[in-house]
């Protein structure tokens, strides 16, 4: 009988050649270099037990849990820029129909019980599963390293004087609208297309969070208690409306290709519409009630402090001396949004692609804040 105490080694920290295909995927051997080992293993389980034996199928789960644990311990590694996110992403994928493969070929070439095929699918699809949600990771973490050229260029330009007054068509959007547009080119040559769609989906929310954060940043540089971040807060409202729209019109355009995107982009813009709203309000350009639209900011925040600190931000920007008009509100809701809206825990799961959730986003810049709020002793980042 086989040892199944044997040791088992998978090339998961080796360097792996990296190489681009005839059609311009990215790639690497990883995939080659652990399903080469792979075939070893379970050729030489197949070699040493019977057909029928229920210690051939335990011997082959032991293998794919080791596949899975290496995979878990290793994956992050891979990725450390635009280009090894696609060649990893691209690898994962392979990776997961490599055991669907073999997977095949074992049940092609043995006769197991019921109980034991079970087990089998149990363990070989646990690992298909890391495999194809680790792909999706990979290649929607490419948004971290196609902003940071983003966030060095304009990020600082934006709900300034001169985007008020000057950049009258809405300049800055289309900058960043031109930046995604030609990262995509390279990530339709990089990635298999099902990855390039959910990238895309990824680079929407990523391009609603940023917009928001460079917002959130101007509030926080204005230092007035008495008058508005803006000249014109009329002007700076339609630049805003003016703002969505390119950034919005852009992901339509991109419906065609994937129409699950019509519903994310319905559901990532409206956190986008609601502040534009709430900043009418506080303006007094239009009559409405701001509590109408506490809830929806709140399912997104999920936290009552930073709900405050938001309405409080977008108040400080136009019309700071009702602000702390609004942070007595949204006290006086606390209970009705505890029970409709739970506090959401502060740490993030590792299927949540870092840079994309409001909340991390909202908390360092929170915590980090010295601005003065209109209410002494809040102990900001005590209950987050």
């Amino acid at each position: 009988m086989i040892d199944l105490k044997f040791h088992i080694h998978f090339p998961h920290r080796a360097e792996h050649e990296e190489h681009q295909q005839a059609d311009g995927r990215l790639a690497t051997s990883l995939c080659e270099d652990v399903f080469s080992l792979v075939g070893v293993q379970l050729r030489t389980i197949r070699e040493h037990l019977s057909p029928t034996s229920d210690a051939l199928a335990l011997a082959v789960c032991l293998v794919f849990s080791k596949l899975n644990a290496k995979q878990i311990s290793s994956r992050d590694s891979f990725l450390q820029d635009m280009e090894s996110c696609c060649a990893s992403a691209n690898d994962f994928s392979r990776m997961s129909e490599k055991c669907e493969d073999a997977m095949s070929e074992l049940f092609s070439q043995t006769e197991l019980s019921e109980e034991s095929r079970e087990q089998l699918q149990e363990s070989s699809s646990e690992l298909i599963t890391l495999y194809s949600s680790d792909a999706v990771f990979a290649a929607q973490k490419t948004h971290l390293y196609i902003f940071e050229p983003i966030q060095d260029q304009i990020a600082e330009q934006f709900f300034t004087q001169d985007w008020e007054n000057n950049l009258t068509s809405n300049e800055l959007a289309h900058m960043l609208v031109k930046t995604l547009e030609d990262f995509m080119q390279d990530l339709e040559r990089f990635m298999d297309a099902f990855l390039v769609k959910k990238t895309v989906e990824a680079l929407l929310t990523a391009s609603v969070t940023f917009y928001i954060k460079c917002l959130l940043i101007r509030a926080e540089n204005h230092n007035s208690q008495r008058e508005p971040a803006f000249g014109d807060v009329a002007k700076a409202l339609e630049r805003f409306t003016g703002d969505i729209a390119v950034l919005r019109n852009y992901f339509e355009s991109l419906v065609n290709k994937n129409p699950v995107l019509g519903r994310i982009i319905k559901r990532e813009f409206e956190i986008l519409t609601t502040m534009r709203e709430v900043m009418y309000i506080a303006s007094g350009l239009r009559e409405g009630d701001a509590s109408d639209f506490v809830l929806i900011v709140h399912k997104k925040v999920g936290d009552i402090e930073m709900t405050k600190h938001l309405f409080g931000d977008l108040w400080h920007l136009i019309n700071p001396r009702e602000e702390s008009s609004v942070w007595d509100l949204i006290k006086n809701m606390e209970n009705d949004l505890n029970a409709i809206v739970p506090a959401r825990p502060s740490t993030i799961e590792r299927n949540e692609v870092p840079g994309l959730r409001l909340h991390s986003m909202l908390r360092p810049l929170y915590e980090a804040s010295k601005r003065k709020l209109p209410h002494k002793g809040m102990n900001w980042g005590l209950n987050i």
